[in-house]
């Protein structure tokens, strides 16, 4: 893979040859985790987990009586949590705000371990929520307006991205982080509006709880930094597998950085979106948009690397399916 990760210029324009022979290489590659994803020690994220058939007390005791994880939290979740003889079995774990660097994405591995220790499942019920300090946007409304439109031509991409080990959503996607492509693009009038400052543009299009993104969180004060200031990605499916944990995390803050980037491309993005406008169904959203993939990728890494990985969590096992009753794993990629 290395002759790919010294490749100077788009993918989107690698030689046929070439790129063929780079989805050969990816069919079999195995990404890893990295000890840092080289993102701004400034930006800020947070993940919930949610989990299956463990008592969670005793996530809460091993949480805390790890001296770097004692203040993570273990909450009932009612997506997945039940009580029995008065106990809750399932539930969720939220970490604390977290930086890229090495020594957080440990604690992470180490809080995965735990779970894996005491036998927790990821079941059709489980999601993933990953909260990125949405500072990295700040008060500028062209940031905004930016990200809601990348956001809005490439959800496709970025859900099955984020079924990570997994070909398909989980069956209540739609009760919990259902898309929002189309709302996203009908919003986009109170943009064009410059009489309507940006917390009334975020006020009118209201709580999204139940939506992909939820912006439910953010405070605009001047992008001083603030616990729960936060804009939430609810769409990925469960996992206890660490390396797609950041690699989720290192897609949605790069999709967040160059929406307030000076490359941002509106030509492309637009024309993107004209050509695609009509396939906006969730279910198709299983399938793999090669052109559109590569795409995306060359506009908001600015590295091989995440490249390669993106590509290779996205493009799975180059499987698809088309159930929506239960989750299909597919070969695995870490």
């Amino acid at each position: 893979m290395k002759e790919y990760l010294d490749y100077q210029g788009l993918f989107q324009n690698m030689p046929k040859k070439d790129l063929e022979w780079l989805l050969c290489k990816l069919r079999d590659y195995k990404i890893k985790r990295r000890s840092t994803l080289n993102i701004d020690k400034k930006i800020s994220f947070g993940i919930e987990l949610e989990f299956c058939d463990i008592l969670l007390l005793y996530v809460e005791k091993r949480l805390k009586e790890n001296e770097r994880l004692k203040d993570w939290l273990s909450v009932y979740d009612k997506s997945c949590s039940y009580k029995a003889d008065n106990y809750i079995i399932g539930g969720e774990v939220d970490t604390g705000i977290l930086h890229d660097t090495k020594e957080e994405w440990e604690t992470l591995r180490e809080a995965l371990t735990i779970l894996k220790e005491l036998k927790a499942h990821i079941t059709d019920k489980n999601g993933l929520h990953v909260h990125i300090g949405s500072q990295i946007l700040g008060s500028d409304k062209k940031n905004w307006f930016n990200f809601f439109k990348l956001w809005a031509t490439y959800e496709n991409i970025i859900y099955r991205f984020s079924y990570g080990e997994f070909l398909n959503p989980r069956p209540k996607i739609f009760q919990y982080a259902a898309s929002m492509a189309e709302e996203l693009k009908n919003d986009y009038k109170y943009f064009k509006k410059p009489s309507i400052p940006l917390s009334e543009v975020l006020f009118q299009i209201g709580d999204m709880k139940n939506n992909a993104v939820n912006f439910g969180h953010v405070h605009l004060i001047s992008a001083v930094k603030k616990e729960g200031n936060t804009i939430e990605f609810r769409c990925p499916n469960g996992t206890l597998d660490p390396v797609i944990w950041q690699n989720n995390v290192n897609l949605f803050s790069k999709l967040l950085l160059y929406a307030k980037s000076t490359k941002f491309n509106d030509d492309i993005i637009d024309t993107r979106y004209k050509h695609n406008k009509k396939n906006y169904q969730i279910y198709s959203y299983n399938q793999i948009y090669l052109e559109q993939a590569l795409e995306l990728c060359d506009m908001i890494f600015d590295n091989n690397l995440d490249k390669i990985y993106f590509l290779r969590q996205y493009l799975k096992s180059f499987e698809t399916t088309l159930r929506i009753d239960k989750l299909i794993k597919c070969k695995k990629f870490t």
